[in-house]
Formats: structure tokens, C-alpha cells, sequence
């Protein structure tokens, strides 16, 4: 990827647009039949987190190297195109069927959903042990005048006992949470 990087930052330099490829889905196209990408490691990595990848890396259109894609993948596709990816979650339904986006002044350490703060609580227990990767908390009481606000954890921090732990990311989502590009908002989906 840091060899892609490169390249797209000396062509955008030079003026050029830049477009690369993700794989598709069976029937690869031959005649190796191995998939299409423009970046090797791509080849068998999750469709979602290839497209992070690739806008992280300013690339101006992402395409299908292959002649086929599964309904699933152009789910994928065109909720990248409406700014927001899916991501399974356990989470109370208050926050499932909506886009969540994260706020203007994103932190490195949480993802901070926007418009949430004053929200009535969605249940859970006061945090005690330390926030995983993906934990979603919402601050309670002791958080005063952000109270109800939401957020998921990017990194592990400590416990706080002004949040309540309210739900979390399943495991295999992680990698995509933690590679998602600034402004892409997210959409929970219960399992």
C-alpha cells in the first residue's frame, strides 16, 4: 500500500487522476483467476477495507477489476458512494437503520457520534474495566452537560465511570472501524 500511496501522490502532483481497481467476486476473470486489484494485498482482503484503504489514499474513483460482483459488494459499493459503511454491532435498536457520522472535530481516540449528546440513556453498565477497541459507551450523569452522548472507542482507554457501556462492534469489524477515512459515516447491523 505504501508503494500505492506514493504513486498516487506523485500523480495527483503531476495533475492527473487516479483510479484503482478492488477484485471482484466469482467468476474471477482470467487467466488467473485470482482477482483483479490494483493493490496486491487486496486481493483477499475485505472488500470494505480495501475501499478504505484506497480513499485514504486520495485515490479519485475506485473500480471492479473483475466482470463480476455479488449483490453483497455492490451493497458495499453504493453505500460507499451514499458517504457511510455497515458495520455489525451489537447495540440497543435505538442506533440500528440510521447513518451515525462522527463529529467535525474527530478525536484519535473515539468516534464521537454527532447529535447524540442529550439523548435519553440507552441502558448498560457504568464502565469498569478497559474500553476495547470498538466498545460503544454513552456518557451518563457524571459527564454533565454531555450526557448521552455516544462514541466508539478507537483505542483501548481506560475505564471511566461516566460512561455507560452500551454495546460493541463484533470483532471482525474492527480492522474496517479503525481504517474508515474521515467523513464516512457508519450504520450499525445487529447479528
Amino acid at each position: 500500500m505504501r508503494n500505492s500511496r506514493r504513486l498516487t501522490k506523485n500523480c495527483r502532483r503531476l495533475g492527473s487522476k487516479v483510479l484503482a481497481f478492488i477484485p471482484g467476486d466469482e467468476p474471477l476473470r482470467g487467466p488467473l483467476h485470482e482477482g483483479l486489484p490494483t493493490v496486491e494485498t487486496h486481493r483477499t482482503l475485505d472488500t470494505r477495507l480495501a475501499i478504505c484503504e484506497l480513499i485514504r489514499s486520495h485515490t479519485d474513483m475506485i473500480l471492479v477489476g473483475d466482470t463480476f460482483i455479488q449483490e453483497s459488494t455492490q451493497k458495499v459499493m453504493k453505500e460507499f458512494q451514499e458517504g457511510f459503511v455497515s458495520l455489525k454491532a451489537q447495540v440497543p435498536v435505538e442506533l440500528t437503520g440510521k447513518v451515525l457520522r462522527d463529529r467535525i472535530d474527530a478525536s484519535d481516540f473515539v468516534y464521537r457520534i454527532l447529535g447524540t449528546r442529550g439523548w435519553a440513556m440507552l441502558g448498560g453498565e457504568v464502565s469498569t474495566t478497559i474500553r476495547a477497541v470498538g466498545e460503544i459507551n454513552q456518557a451518563n450523569a457524571g459527564y454533565g452537560r454531555y450526557q448521552g452522548e455516544i462514541e466508539i472507542t478507537k483505542e483501548s482507554l481506560p475505564s471511566d465511570a461516566r460512561q455507560n457501556v452500551i454495546g460493541h462492534l463484533l470483532p471482525s469489524e474492527i480492522a474496517v472501524f479503525k481504517a474508515l477515512p474521515e467523513g464516512i459515516g457508519i450504520r450499525f447491523e445487529v447479528e
